[in-house]
């Protein structure tokens, strides 16, 4: 049994995905295997996948019909056989020594390992530093109770955690399909708290490539109602600032939406108003106060002009 299973779920990812997958075969130290779930791409992305499983007896593919990235990392988890599992986006990197790194953190047989990320690409921002603290083999609830009141908020994305396989199975942890949007968050604030122990290291070993095209960069009326569904649930469980803040930063995102769209997710969030109120970050107190001025629909679209004029965006 190898020590990790890497879930790499691919969708018309030919233009970056030898490199994603040249970035783990070039990882030492550590047994793995990777599971290719090729999910129906219309590109050459099926022949990639097929090529490196031919070349390697420990990468399996699997082609398997569109329901959506969330479907196809839960039918890998179904198909791995390592201790551990990892989840890698088609168009990303893994730094050299990152196995090797994570693989010695296993020792003490964590249920979950926390570990440093970056975003890279062209006009990519500088970054700041992780306004959390790693945690250091604590119980998930402890870590993430002190997060949260220490005004941060755990990463969300599923690519900069480590899991236990028999740690998912025990708990029946499975992302939730019907999510279009947030659902690495959604999983993660369902998992975090029920590890017995959690590991972290902020030494960066994930690249996170930016795609304006990509899944994670395009935003509809679908996915706002999902995220702001997401972060209101999550709110409930834990109330405290560092969730309303979340919340709000998509709350302001309504602005992006088309008008005759946006009645849903305006109708959300006047229902939920109580979120937006605390919290904290002063623009965002700014934001609530113009939705309360304005309405939630012309506040947002006021706040979101506010900021293009700071970035000294043209209309």
């Amino acid at each position: 049994m190898p020590l990790f299973s890497i879930i790499i779920p691919v969708y018309n990812a030919e233009k970056y995905l030898r490199a994603a997958l040249d970035s783990v075969l070039a990882q030492k130290g550590a047994s793995y295997e990777i599971v290719l779930v090729e999910n129906g791409s219309e590109d050459g992305t099926s022949g990639i996948c097929r090529e490196y499983a031919a070349r390697y007896d420990f990468i399996r593919v699997f082609s398997i019909e569109n329901h959506g990235a969330a479907h196809a990392r839960n039918f890998g988890m179904d198909c791995v056989t390592g201790e551990y599992i990892l989840f890698m986006d088609g168009d990303d990197l893994w730094k050299p020594g990152m196995l090797s790194a994570l693989g010695g953190m296993t020792a003490d047989a964590p249920d979950m390992i926390l570990f440093g990320s970056e975003k890279f690409g062209e006009g990519t921002p500088v970054q700041p530093k992780p306004s959390f603290r790693f945690p250091r083999g604590e119980s998930g609830e402890t870590w993430l109770r002190e997060t949260l009141a220490a005004g941060a908020v755990p990463p969300p994305y599923m690519w900069c955690y480590v899991y236990k396989r028999s740690f998912l199975q025990e708990h029946g942890l499975r992302i939730e399909e019907k999510l279009v949007c947030s659902e690495d968050f959604d999983f993660n604030m369902r998992a975090i708290p029920l590890a017995k122990s959690i590991l972290g290291t902020g030494e960066i070993f994930y690249r996170w490539r930016q795609v304006p095209t990509s899944l994670s960069h395009t935003l509809t009326a679908a996915k706002l109602m999902n995220n702001l569904t997401t972060k209101a649930q999550v709110y409930d469980r834990y109330p405290c600032g560092a969730l309303a803040n979340l919340y709000m930063d998509s709350a302001v995102l309504l602005s992006r939406i088309p008008r005759d769209q946006a009645g849903g997710c305006a109708a959300f969030l006047k229902e939920h108003r109580r979120i937006e109120k605390a919290c904290t970050q002063r623009p965002l107190k700014l934001a609530s106060g113009l939705f309360s001025l304005l309405g939630v629909s012309a506040g947002a679209r006021v706040y979101g002009r506010l900021r293009q004029i700071k970035q000294g965006i043209k209309p």
